[in-house]
């Protein structure tokens, strides 16, 4: 007699109907588990942007409300010829920082934050690549050096304390060509509210290794610099353009000003007041981020941008002519 076929087995087409089922059902969960993640990493950073406004203001209330910049060289950098220099930063074990470390903003936060590093590089994995760079705060091929550079959060410098790096402009020169365009009390402010102090940025990591030729520096979720739609000068960022598209994959961060819009196109950013919130750069519109009005404390209009003055006689001064008004 033949064998009997096994009633508990499986037909193939009922195996390929569960397989079906199963695979669906997959392509349902997993982007609920992708929003979920993401939805996550968004929590996180925008509790991490409430602890560093909240460093940023305790900071400037021990500082007469004068707030955080980026320093221009000149400060960090011992000067002739008593190699003085007008303000210094120091890492987690009070040891002198290198002058380009020190001009970043993170070590001079770091006192006012009961997270560590943790709070500066909210990205698990770069912080724990940092860590194992050489602890050597006197060299930018060091630890300390790395997490000041590729913070989460860049700050709003152009407009917020007065930074000057690009030019080495001490303010009060700069303020003499363009006028007083940059915030430094928090009490000066006219709406706290409306202005970013800290967004999420990115970079790419050219510190250690230069790029071989046609290759890019590895990108990273995280720079210590913001520019807005205009910088200080007055230059245009390429983003200030509402044509211009998200693609990160195709423009370089500066095209951006160094934004990151890592959260389903939205950047967070953390303002002057202690909120933060999401925003965004919509195709075609002018928003938030486009809004000159966010960046620079007297702005008039979303498209301001500082010109300079009509050129005046000049006197001598000690580092050099000096403008009249």
């Amino acid at each position: 007699m033949g064998a009997r076929p096994n009633p508990r087995a499986f037909t193939l087409t009922e195996l390929l109907i569960t397989i079906v089922i199963i695979a669906l059902l997959i392509a349902i969960l997993l982007p609920a588990l992708h929003r979920a993640r993401d939805g996550v990493r968004t929590a996180r950073e925008l509790a991490g942007a409430n602890q560093l406004v909240v460093a940023y203001t305790a900071y400037a209330n021990d500082f007469d409300h004068v707030l955080v910049g980026v320093l221009p060289d000149q400060w960090v950098t011992p000067q002739p010829p008593h190699g003085i220099t007008r303000m210094t930063a120091r890492d987690e074990h009070g040891r002198t920082l290198h002058p380009r470390t020190a001009q970043r903003y993170a070590y001079r936060l770091l006192d006012y934050m009961t997270s560590g590093p943790e709070g500066l590089i909210l990205d698990r994995d770069m912080l724990s690549e940092f860590l194992e760079r050489p602890d050597d705060p006197l060299s930018v091929n060091g630890r300390q050096f790395a997490i000041a550079q590729h913070t989460t959060f860049g700050i709003n410098g152009d407009y917020l304390g007065g930074a000057y790096l690009k030019t080495h402009e001490e303010p009060r020169r700069h303020q003499q060509r363009f006028g007083h365009i940059w915030l430094k009390r928090i009490s000066d402010a006219r709406d706290a509210s409306k202005l970013i102090v800290f967004g999420s940025a990115w970079a790419t990591d050219e510190q250690i290794d230069p790029p071989s030729p046609g290759d890019p520096a590895e990108r990273r979720p995280g720079h210590y610099f913001l520019h807005g739609p205009y910088d200080y000068r007055g230059n245009v960022i390429g983003y200030a353009d509402p044509r211009l598209p998200w693609e990160p994959d195709t423009f370089p961060p500066h095209v951006y000003g160094f934004n990151d819009l890592r959260h389903n196109n939205t950047a967070v950013t953390a303002m002057l007041d202690g909120h933060a919130q999401r925003l965004g750069l919509p195709l075609g519109e002018r928003s938030e981020l486009r809004d000159m009005r966010f960046w620079a404390p007297y702005a008039d209009s979303p498209e301001y941008a500082p010109r300079p003055r009509p050129a005046q006689p000049e006197r001598p001064g000690p580092d050099g002519p000096i403008w009249v008004n």
